[in-house]
């Protein structure tokens, strides 16, 4: 029974968040009325507000759901992979947005309507604090400015791409978040080693 329950739950959510994504292709979020999504999606108002308050609650639950899935991929990374490899931070970002790219593309369409690419920086800023922590040589005063740096870089990069049609290849781009985050974790290392020190080599 409680499976069955859990299934229908689900499949609402489901029908909800696929009737909002329509809907946003059509008009601005604001414009979009709780009547018009139950109607799309053909869930009655009182099973709506038994799951959300509003239509924003829609959109954070998907959003949400969309950043639950790449935390499960990045996770996984060790300081040392990391370390070695910063591009495969990159790499599972641009993985994730190839597997679910038709939400990805309508909610970064959907400009400041949508949190998702803040909430994706701030979601790989709390993991990557956590791998960094993990490591007994972590960055402790610099870390802010690395987890800053980096995350908001990735983004940054993925933006560019995103909004220039795409049309360099993901692995290009994987390989040149690479060459320049290799570039500042070197450099990021020599300041740990020089404990106390400015990143201009004063005291």
């Amino acid at each position: 029974m409680e499976k069955t329950r859990d299934r229908r739950i689900q499949k609402t959510r489901q029908a909800l968040q696929e009737a909002l994504l329509e809907l946003i292709q059509e008009k601005e979020l604001s414009r979009v009325t709780v009547k018009e999504l139950v109607e799309r999606a053909n869930v009655n108002r009182k099973t709506f507000y038994n799951h959300y308050s509003d239509v924003y609650g829609v959109l954070d639950d998907m959003e949400n759901e969309l950043i639950g899935k790449l935390a499960g991929r990045i996770c996984r990374l060790s300081p040392v992979e990391f370390a070695h490899s910063p591009n495969l931070l990159m790499h599972e970002v641009m993985k994730e947005f190839q597997e679910n790219e038709r939400i990805y593309t309508i909610l970064i369409s959907a400009g400041d309507q949508s949190h998702l690419l803040s909430k994706v920086v701030a979601e790989e800023k709390k993991i990557l604090r956590g791998i960094y922590r993990g490591d007994p040589g972590g960055h402790d005063q610099w870390e802010d400015y690395f987890l800053n740096f980096f995350a908001s870089g990735a983004m940054a990069v993925f933006e560019t791409w995103y909004h220039s049609e795409r049309r360099v290849p993901i692995d290009d781009i994987s390989d040149f978040f690479d060459a320049m985050s290799k570039i500042y974790n070197k450099e990021l290392f020599v300041i740990q080693g020089e404990r106390g020190t400015s990143p201009g080599g004063g005291t």
